[in-house]
């Protein structure tokens, strides 16, 4: 080989190209340099002439196994660190909707009692009537956002506790009805969101991870429009059945997804 020997190539191939398999031939081979030979990287050493070109063939044969072994593992190694960051995910969903629910509970008891209190208050003091009805009116507004915090840390809790486990059955309804609520602040801002749920009944998975995959089209759906003109976008959720089959729908007026971001979903 002109300007550089096999062994240097499978060296410099190694450092430059590390996923590129190399099978060194050669007819003026050693045990000593088939041994550096396989030390740099090589996946075989075969020695000219052959004999019999089986021997290539099985050579390339056990590589071509290699390779596919190895890509396999690389995926399952993916896919592992995937479901890991996803029970991630969901154990901070569940820490956070703790801290949340507590204490939101407690305020959404004492407002409620405030408002109870000031009703009363308006009974036994007509004179008062208009002020109080106006901090009646103030307090049932702060139950409705309090309400609304305590409906996120619930659907928080859904989602972390049905993340892992043994696939079961489950309302694909309820499910879609959850990804909606917390991914509703991403698509907000950007396109109406509009639904069309069929009740399709009980189905059989894993409701975190189908959650998961909702929540993922309906972010992404949302930031293929631009932010600004909500009026002017809309994404749409449809659900119905199909036979045996549940079908779920999930459209935008934006531009398509790119190949990475499938790849995420």
């Amino acid at each position: 080989m002109p300007g550089m020997t096999g062994l240097e190539l499978c060296a410099w191939v190694r450092q430059n190209r590390p996923r590129t398999d190399v099978i060194l031939m050669t007819g003026y081979g050693s045990s000593e340099s088939a041994a550096e030979g396989l030390r740099l990287g090589a996946a075989d050493y075969l020695f000219k002439p052959f004999g019999d070109i089986e021997l290539v063939i099985g050579s390339v044969e056990r590589l071509i196994e290699k390779r596919r072994l190895r890509d396999e593992t690389e995926s399952l190694k993916t896919q592992l660190l995937q479901m890991d960051r996803l029970s991630s995910i969901g154990r901070l969903s569940a820490a956070v909707a703790h801290e949340i629910s507590n204490p939101a509970g407690f305020v959404l008891g004492n407002l409620s009692m405030i408002q109870e209190d000031l009703m009363m208050l308006a009974v036994e003091y007509p004179e008062q009537e208009a002020r109080l009805d106006e901090m009646t009116a103030m307090v049932a507004d702060a139950i409705t956002g309090i309400q609304r915090v305590s409906d996120v840390a619930r659907d928080l809790r859904a989602f972390a506790a049905a993340d892992v486990g043994p696939p079961q059955a489950m309302r694909l309804l309820e499910v879609v009805e959850t990804s909606i609520r917390i991914a509703k602040v991403a698509v907000r801002h950007r396109a109406r969101l509009t639904t069309d749920l069929g009740d399709v009944g009980l189905i059989e998975g894993q409701p975190g991870r189908l959650a998961q995959v909702f929540i993922n089209l309906l972010t992404y759906a949302a930031h293929t429009v631009p932010e600004g003109n909500p009026s002017e976008n809309e994404v749409s959720v449809s659900m119905r059945a199909d036979g045996n089959n549940a079908i779920v729908e999930i459209m935008d007026t934006g531009t398509p997804l790119t190949d990475a971001q499938r790849a995420e979903v």
